[in-house]
Parts: C-alpha cells; structure tokens; sequence
C-alpha cells in the first residue's frame, strides 16, 4: 500500500534534483507537461477506442434483436431465452412467471415458455 506524504516526498525530492540539476525552471516545467500531455493523449485514445467499442457492441445487439421476430423463435423457450429476446434480466421474467403474468410449465426442473404463451405475454404489454 502506498503511502501519500512518501509519494509526496519523492515527488518533491525529484523537483528538486532537477531544478538543481537543471537550473532552470523552464525545463523542469517544460518536461511536466510534455509528460502531462503525453498522459492525456494516452487518455483520449483509450475513451476513443472505448466508445468505439460500444457503438459496435449496441449495433450488433439492436441488429440481433430486429432481426428475429418471434416467429423464428423455437416453439418452447427457457426463462433465459425469452429475457434475451425481451431484453430484460432473468429475474424479471421469474418475477412475472411467478405473479402469473406469463404462463410457464416444468419440465423436469426447467422452467419452459411455450412461444405462444410468451406472444400473449407481449400483447398483453402492448395494451396497457
């Protein structure tokens, strides 16, 4: 674990030699902040590549989502693959299974969605 004042007291112990060194001010200004730019430059790219990287993650979900439609989907589904399609945790669709607003049977220990259950599901959302 570091410790601040340590930190604190090399920073200045380091300021100090090279003002000595250098005596000049100037130089030790001047090489803190090519530092300092060299530090936000790193900075930016890695916010640029970021959001890049989000952008083509939101596309490839919204592009997976509007191109299946529910009449490509399986006949009977799981608890996670009506959350997937629906886009809403696994929890939420427990939760409405267990209030009884989305019909669901076992099989064996799985809970399934008959695809017609999960379509009166969404209409019912839709009338609201």
């Amino acid at each position: 674990m570091s410790n601040w004042p340590d930190e604190q007291n090399n920073i200045y112990s380091f300021l100090r030699h090279s003002l000595e060194k250098s005596k000049t001010y100037d130089v030790v200004l001047e090489t803190i902040i090519n530092r300092m730019e060299n530090i936000e430059t790193i900075v930016n790219r890695m916010e640029a590549k970021k959001e890049y990287a989000v952008g083509i993650l939101l596309q490839v979900v919204m592009q997976d989502k509007t191109e299946t439609t529910i009449d490509e989907l399986p006949s009977t589904l799981t608890v996670r693959d009506v959350a997937t399609y629906l886009g809403i945790s696994k929890a939420t669709i427990d939760r409405r299974i267990s209030t009884g607003k989305l019909k669901s049977y076992k099989d064996g220990k799985l809970r399934r969605i008959k695809r017609e259950d999960l379509l009166e599901y969404i209409e019912a959302l839709e009338n609201k």
